[in-house]
């Protein structure tokens, strides 16, 4: 099995400051990135805290740490293939 996770910068891993969605005791993404382990895939993971990230910041308005987020992403290299997970209020995702 590869431990096949990209380091992120952890800026993008930050915890989140509220309690979203309501009643939430655990954020997925958080709780995937500490317990992965790898995989047999050709797939990298990519341990973003998406939901995290985008509460904190102003629920996505923040502009800025957008750019720098997309900034991060558009200068993934190209030709390996990535999975992540997004926490969200009707479960999670795995993309």
């Amino acid at each position: 099995m590869n431990n096949n996770k990209t380091e992120v910068p952890k800026q993008f891993q930050p915890h989140i400051r509220v309690d979203y969605p309501p009643n939430n005791d655990l954020i997925f993404e958080e709780w995937f990135h500490k317990e992965f382990i790898g995989n047999d895939y050709e797939r990298e993971y990519l341990p973003i805290f998406w939901t995290s990230y985008y509460v904190n910041y102003d629920y996505g308005n923040d502009k800025i740490r957008l750019k720098l987020l997309q900034d991060y992403i558009d200068g993934l290299d190209t030709s390996k293939k990535y999975f992540t997970s997004c926490n969200t209020m009707t479960g999670y995702s795995m993309t």
